[in-house]
């Protein structure tokens, strides 16, 4: 199990990509540790994809400040 602590820019921020075996993901915490709320979409797309809602997984939710955004799914997402 591998743990991927990312700080998320205000522009397309990369978490993770599929590398030589196939990757799951199973849930995703994103904590909001300024002092105002956020928004953020989730996108999960092939390389050489882009962020249209064909791949859309969570489109903007916003994050209060100081809270968290617990997200998991009973389905995993797998990248390939």
């Amino acid at each position: 199990m591998a743990i991927a602590n990312v700080f998320i820019l205000a522009t397309e921020t990369t978490i993770t990509v599929a590398g030589a075996s196939d990757r799951a993901v199973l849930s995703m915490m994103l904590c909001n540790t300024d002092t105002v709320s956020h928004t953020v979409s989730i996108y999960a797309y092939p390389t050489g994809g882009s962020m249209i809602d064909q791949y859309c997984i969570l489109k903007n939710w916003t994050i209060p400040a100081g809270d968290t955004l617990s997200f998991s799914s009973e389905d995993k997402i797998i990248l390939q």
